[in-house]
């Protein structure tokens, strides 16, 4: 038997008879201020439930339905709402940060006030939903479907992806809103005047702001991953990088001191739109470079475009001994998938002629070209290698 208890005075809400409260039937249980921090709701039926104030930070609602719940204030942060139906749900004031509600169904929704930021809302439903005062600050919502969402207060900021929703010309503007010099500069040149209209913008503004970001935007920012071997080479083209107005982060140059370093690139790669990889020899065997790529690829999953600007110093990585190197891994289960087969699907510009002035110079406008143009990644290309 499960007991659910109210998170502050242990009085006894709610009681299961099952060993766990994956797929249990709550609809319309009464379960105001429980604590149910980190449960298992997987499938679970909450329909109609009563979640005001609830705890349920880290809680996994795979698939579950919440559909018509009172969930005002509730506390979700980083909960797992992958593919859930919360159609019609009450999430006034809720605390969603970093939840993952990844193709989930928020159709009708009340989102008013609610804390969105650096949540996950890869293809999910939006249609309709209210976010009156909603704070989407590092927001994924790459093919997000907004349709006829409303906004007003809402706040942009580091939302990177927000031109890649869907519906955004069919939003209902019921006050400005707030976008920030990151999300324009990121978004601004996908965004119709219609939407910048509704968030708040005059139509001079609109050319002004066009004036000011649209100038090398599908290129602006870039993560450049490489390894300590390749230091030099790694110096040239950050600078050259940053000399044609593109914005660089490199651990050398910008990890901070006294803060954990994997979050600071785990971060930065999510705030850069481009990766740019130094493949060699000894790049291509640094755990925390193959973090790095495996992160982009899963990027380049989500928006289906090209996140991933891989350039070869040697022919390591083309090489039957690369091959054998990821059989390894993959055989040990220390990589997830095959991304050397991955990438090696793709052209891979050759740079191992560098310190020649004429064959660095050639092969650098292309790349600036190729981070301009990105490609798409079309859905056979970016499936999980076997």
């Amino acid at each position: 038997m499960v007991v659910i208890r109210h998170k502050y005075t242990g009085i006894v809400l709610h009681t299961v008879r099952a060993d766990t409260l994956c797929e249990a039937k709550l609809r319309g249980a009464h379960l105001s201020y429980a604590d149910l921090n980190g449960a298992d709701l997987n499938g679970t039926d909450l329909i109609g439930a009563d979640l005001n104030g609830t705890d349920l930070n880290g809680a996994r609602l795979i698939g579950a339905d919440l559909s018509r719940a009172d969930l005002r204030g509730v506390h979700l942060n980083k909960a797992h709402l992958n593919k859930a139906r919360l159609i019609g749900a009450r999430l006034i004031g809720a605390d969603l940060s970093e939840a993952n509600l990844s193709e989930a169904n928020l159709k009708g929704a009340c989102l008013s006030e609610a804390d969105l930021r650096g949540v996950h809302l890869n293809k999910a439903c939006l249609n309709g939903a209210r976010l009156i005062g909603a704070d989407l600050s590092r927001a994924d919502l790459s093919n997000a479907d907004l349709k006829e969402a409303e906004l007003g207060y809402t706040n942009f900021v580091r939302c990177n992806t927000l031109h890649q929703a869907k519906n955004l010309e069919s939003i209902k503007h019921w006050y400005a809103s707030s976008l920030d010099g990151a999300t324009l500069r990121a978004s601004i040149a996908y965004l119709s005047d219609v939407f910048l209209q509704g968030v708040g913008y005059t139509n001079e503004e609109i050319e002004n702001l066009r004036a000011i970001y649209n100038q090398g935007i599908q290129y602006y920012s870039c993560f450049l991953s490489s390894t300590t071997a390749n230091a030099d080479f790694a110096d040239r083209i950050r600078t050259d990088l940053i000399s044609n107005n593109i914005t660089c982060w490199h651990y050398r140059h910008d990890m901070k001191g006294g803060k954990f370093w994997r979050p600071q690139i785990n971060e930065a790669i999510k705030l850069h739109d481009k990766l740019v990889f130094v493949a060699s020899e000894q790049s291509v065997q640094r755990p925390e470079v193959v973090r790095e790529i495996l992160e982009a690829i899963e990027q380049e999953r989500k928006t289906e475009q090209q996140k991933l600007f891989p350039l070869r110093l040697d022919d390591f990585i083309l090489s039957k001994e690369a091959l054998r190197f990821a059989d390894k891994n993959i055989a040990a289960s220390a990589w997830p998938e095959d991304w050397i087969r991955y990438i090696r699907q793709f052209h891979i510009p050759d740079f191992s002629a560098w310190k020649d002035h004429d064959a660095y110079t050639q092969e650098f406008q292309k790349l600036l070209r190729d981070l301009k143009e990105p490609a798409r990644r079309s859905r056979l290309a970016i499936q999980p290698s076997s």
